[in-house]
Formats: C-alpha cells, sequence, structure tokens
C-alpha cells in the first residue's frame, strides 16, 4: 500500500459551506470521535474502536486497503477547516452496485451538512461517468436518513438482510440520468 497516498488527503469537490476530501492518518482523533459517537454506533456499527491507534487501524485496513479507489470521505468547514463528518461511496462484496452514506458528528447535526456533503458526492459520483446506479442503505429505524435519502431522489425499494451478520436494512437505489 502506498502509505503517501494515505497521508495526501486528495481534495474531492467544495460545496458552499464544505470541503470535501480523501480521509487521511492525520484524521485519526476525527475518526476516533466520529466512529465512537452514539449516532454512529446506534445507525451504523459499533467497531470496538477504543484507542488512537485502533483507528489508525481502521483507516488504513478498512477504508484505504478494503476501498483503495472509492471510500470514505473527511468533510471539513469551508470557514475554519474543522472535520465534522464522513460521506462514503464503496462497493460492498453484498451490494451490486456502490453506496452512498454518511456520517456527522453530533454537534453538526441538524445543520444542513449531511444533506449538502451527500448531495456533492452524488453529483461527483455522478460527474465521473462510471455509475448507472447508485445505492444506499440504512436501518428501517433511522428516519433522518430514510428522509434524507428521499430528498437526494433515491427511490425506496425494500427492506432486505444485508450484512455480516445479516440485519434488515431498508434498500434505496439512484438511476444516474446520462447528461445530469
Amino acid at each position: 500500500m502506498d502509505k503517501n497516498r494515505v497521508l495526501a488527503g486528495e481534495h474531492l469537490f467544495d460545496t458552499e459551506r464544505l470541503t470535501v476530501r480523501q480521509l487521511t492518518l492525520n484524521d485519526r482523533q476525527f475518526m476516533f470521535d466520529l466512529l465512537n459517537s452514539d449516532g454512529f454506533k446506534q445507525n451504523i456499527a459499533d467497531r470496538g474502536i477504543d484507542t488512537l491507534d485502533k483507528a489508525e487501524g481502521e483507516i488504513l485496513q478498512r477504508y484505504t486497503l478494503q476501498y483503495p479507489k472509492l471510500g470514505f470521505f473527511v468533510v471539513t468547514k469551508q470557514d475554519d477547516g474543522t472535520a465534522i463528518g464522513g460521506v462514503t461511496l464503496i462497493q460492498r462484496d453484498y451490494l451490486d452496485v456502490p453506496d452512498i452514506g454518511y456520517a456527522f458528528l453530533e454537534k453538526f447535526g441538524g445543520q444542513g451538512y449531511a444533506l449538502e456533503a451527500s448531495r456533492g458526492l452524488l453529483e461527483w459520483a455522478v460527474d465521473q461517468n462510471a455509475y448507472q446506479k447508485l445505492c444506499a442503505i440504512t436501518l428501517p429505524s433511522n428516519h433522518r436518513s430514510i428522509n434524507l435519502l428521499n430528498k437526494l431522489g433515491f427511490e425506496f425499494i425494500d427492506v432486505r438482510p444485508l450484512g455480516e451478520p445479516p440485519i434488515p436494512e431498508s434498500y434505496f437505489e439512484y438511476a444516474v440520468k446520462s447528461g445530469v
């Protein structure tokens, strides 16, 4: 693995208030905080990250080796550079198309950042001209995420068991329109 790539933090795109870039090893404190937030643990998973070294290992193993081309992207505020959350575009083994997702630190919730960053990622993904369809998954009880996916134009398909171990997830799809 090219560790320099993991240190570089390549810029992806900007929105009105946010900058989105690749995750780097310098983000280990942010990842530690995010992975240990109540929202992440309740709506995504408890990854058992209880030290900064484990957070760094998670960056290296899960987000760079497992997803070398797609992955986890850090969302920062343009005005002060604070890392506030992340958006993901990953190809999971158990899904036919790439999955868009997001997670934000709780203190930055309710301010439209998740919608703004997710919309930016969706537009960026469509601009790559590499996808006919994208998907998103969330727990059926995560109404805020379901509302966000609806605002982005995702269509609810069904609830299906996904992951390992399989748990019921609401599955959404977004059909990429050519020329958009």
